[in-house]
């Protein structure tokens, strides 16, 4: 019998973090009785996965070091370690994933080259926003990686303008469908929507480049007309000012109408906060793909999102979802006083939402397209 391909995927954060459900849903549809999935991450709860993928937890102790120096080499040891063990383990292609290009990056893919492996990385953020890569360690990285994925059109063409390696698939972030819960009414005691209000939703890791403050502005605007509005800030300030937020709605005088828990939210909450929202809110400035708006769309959710390319590539304004114009408070506002006005209308849509989701950003879909490109590197017939 002819020996499986061997693929290691090697994401450390895993369940530790923000890729929890990403690795779940896409690990568990590569599915081919002639490849084998190696899983090098952070793994709290075996059940996730299906039983024939081969899990190694070797990431597991690293985020719960409190240096930063000891965090940092033990993360690089663990990290140049699998990707010997994958050699070891007679692996022939690595799969990396990327939200920023630095010097370790370099180091793992040298060491990867050097033992024979081939080299995927799915690209996450083109552009970080934490920092900037440095363009000369960019360029050598992107140009010698075998195979990039990216997420949508508008990320591969801002990709090409940084690298003239041209093997560049395009393949979506799945759907949350397969995650959703019922709601925890226990969330109640902690959060508060009222069925009078019209409950608006900003939700997850707060970004200066996720626009609240272009929201805030907005409702100001809003209330004036609509005093049951009710606006909900839910997240962890990343790389911000907590005060920056809380002077512009003491400034606002949007104390009775904003209500904001400046950290992180545990995934048992969401189903709650889901079901009790009107509508989802992602004033962006910039964004390069967003699993708030996956999460969103997988609850049933309208969204109302700025006129940036990623997420014009999904969201088809008053179909399943509606658009404004980007760093626009006045035309947010607008916005937000129609749908409001709109507010019979809203199942239809957040329906059409669901609909675009489960039929264009299906795991299973994702899966075969993912297979697609290991098999293309090997040559293997698909």
């Amino acid at each position: 019998m002819e020996k499986p391909l061997k693929i290691s995927y090697i994401e450390p954060v895993g369940e530790s973090g923000g890729m929890y459900h990403y690795n779940i849903g896409l690990v568990n549809n590569i599915i081919d009785e002639n490849v084998k999935i190696l899983l090098y991450s952070t793994v709290k709860n075996r059940k996730n996965y299906q039983k024939d993928i081969i899990i190694y937890n070797c990431f597991k102790n690293v985020w719960n070091k409190k240096s930063k120096f000891l965090k940092g080499t033990l993360f690089l040891v663990i990290l140049l370690g699998s990707v010997i063990h994958s050699r070891i383990k007679q692996s022939k292609i690595i799969h990396l994933h990327l939200f920023k290009i630095d010097l370790i990056d370099l180091l793992t893919l040298a060491v990867a080259k050097m033992i024979g492996l081939k080299i995927i990385a799915t690209v996450h953020d083109i552009i970080p926003f934490k920092g900037n890569n440095k363009e000369k360690v960019e360029r050598i990285y992107l140009k010698n990686l075998d195979s990039i994925i990216v997420h949508n059109q508008y990320s591969k063409k801002v990709l090409l303008t940084k690298t003239s390696n041209k093997s560049i698939h395009v393949v979506p972030h799945g759907n949350y469908i397969p995650f959703i819960k019922n709601a925890n009414q226990d969330s109640s005691k902690t959060y508060k929507f009222l069925p009078e209000d019209f409950n608006i939703l900003f939700f997850g890791l707060i970004k200066d480049s996720k626009g609240l403050d272009v929201l805030l502005s907005a409702i100001r605007y809003v209330i004036d007309d609509k005093p049951k509005v009710k606006l909900h800030v839910y997240g962890k300030i990343w790389k911000s000012n907590i005060n920056k937020y809380s002077k512009i709605i003491s400034d606002l005088g949007l104390q009775n109408n904003v209500e904001t828990r400046f950290k992180y939210i545990e995934d048992k909450d969401l189903p709650y906060l889901f079901k009790n929202t009107n509508l989802v809110v992602l004033p962006y400035k910039s964004i390069f793909q967003s699993g708030v708006l996956l999460f969103s769309m997988s609850y049933k959710k309208v969204t109302l999102v700025s006129d940036l390319p990623p997420f014009l590539e999904i969201i088809d304004d008053g179909i399943n979802g509606f658009v404004f114009k980007k760093n626009d408070s006045k035309d947010l506002a607008d916005k937000l006083l129609l749908i409001i006005n709109k507010k019979d209308e809203l199942v239809c849509i957040g329906n059409n939402a669901y609909q675009t989701i489960l039929e264009e950003y299906d795991w299973g879909d994702i899966g075969k397209m993912t297979l697609k490109v290991y098999k293309g590197l090997i040559n293997v017939n698909i």
